[in-house]
């Protein structure tokens, strides 16, 4: 079949039942979507039983990865929220001359993470625009609590937790630029450490680190790294307590990966996408437990640091300390014109 551009506007029924409708069969199953909906009350009926999050992805730089990305930022926000992910609807925004294969490519990433992540498409709402230049990719994922039960964590408990740090900073980056640009990866590194990092944009889920460390206690905070990396989870963690920090980078988990991509492309990786890692303040007699339960489970994780009082945030290394800056905009935003 002849690859076609998409018109502007709507897509035509022939058009969504081919590159939509026939790919979302396996994970739609559109009867179950609709009872799993009717069980979720709306926003504002109930919110301590739903939860919403909603990701949108429309960088350049991540063209081609987008319907992933948006689904998986989704969910992992939901995950660290302490809720179980359930149902996701997805709006996709294509510029002028899109072709349909393109499509077709984010609706089977759409459907693959659905089925890893065990989520329900309950709807994709797609148009062709002019008022977008790259794809624009938008999840709204909802999802229930695992334990209404969970008792508030109350602020002045917050100094003294330590900061639990899963997986690695910088990963999803280093699996975008893996993908995105493999041609001139390769013409510097061997084809096997290039495949490694684009293997990366496989693994990027954090829903069983969250659903474990919620498990363990009623007294752990925890934020999914997205956009901005290490450096903005810190400062938004620091910020929600109104409380300091302290970090030690040498126990910070980085992949070799990530560090020789980055010292090439000259890039902070840990102010660079990170969706695949989950930072957790847990009290201070839970840690060692959080950090055995985590690598029985063959999720690797490391204890970086802790919450103090005040509101110093300081990063040590190498026997230096520096305060921690504003987050600033993404590492990989300087990708965007190329």
């Amino acid at each position: 079949m002849k690859d076609k551009e998409l018109k502007i506007g709507k897509l035509d029924d022939t058009v969504y039942d081919r590159a939509i409708r026939k790919r979302l069969a396996a994970v739609w199953a559109h009867a179950e979507a609709e009872e799993i909906s009717r069980s979720l009350p709306l926003e504002g009926d109930d919110v301590n039983y739903v939860l919403r999050s909603v990701s949108r992805i429309s960088f350049s730089a991540a063209r081609g990865l987008a319907g992933r990305l948006a689904l998986l930022h989704a969910v992992d926000t939901l995950a660290a929220k302490g809720a179980y992910p359930r149902l996701a609807g997805v709006s996709i925004m294509l510029p002028l001359g899109t072709l349909e294969s393109e499509l077709r490519g984010l609706i089977d990433q759409i459907c693959e993470t659905a089925e890893e992540e065990g989520v329900q498409i309950a709807q994709v709402r797609t148009e062709i625009t002019r008022a977008v230049n790259v794809p624009l990719v938008e999840s709204v994922c909802l999802g229930d609590p695992t334990d209404e039960k969970h008792e508030k964590i109350r602020a002045e408990d917050i100094p003294g937790f330590h900061l639990v740090l899963t997986r690695w900073i910088g990963l999803e980056g280093t699996a975008v630029l893996g993908v995105r640009r493999r041609e001139e990866l390769l013409e510097r590194f061997p084809a096997p450490f290039v495949e490694t990092a684009a293997e990366a944009i496989h693994h990027l889920s954090i829903r069983k680190d969250a659903r474990l460390i919620n498990a363990f206690s009623d007294r752990c905070a925890m934020v999914a790294l997205g956009e901005g990396g290490l450096y903005a989870a810190l400062w938004y963690m620091a910020n929600l307590w109104q409380c300091g920090l302290t970090v030690d980078w040498e126990q910070v988990p980085i992949r070799q990966e990530t560090v020789e991509i980055c010292n090439f492309y000259d890039l902070d990786p840990c102010c660079m996408w990170s969706t695949g890692s989950l930072l957790a303040a847990v009290p201070e007699d839970g840690v060692a437990e959080v950090l055995a339960a985590l690598r029985r489970q063959d999720i690797p994780a490391s204890d970086i640091g802790m919450l103090t009082r005040g509101r110093n945030r300081v990063i040590r290394h190498g026997g230096e300390e520096r305060f921690l800056d504003r987050p600033q905009p993404d590492a990989l935003l300087r990708f965007e014109e190329l």
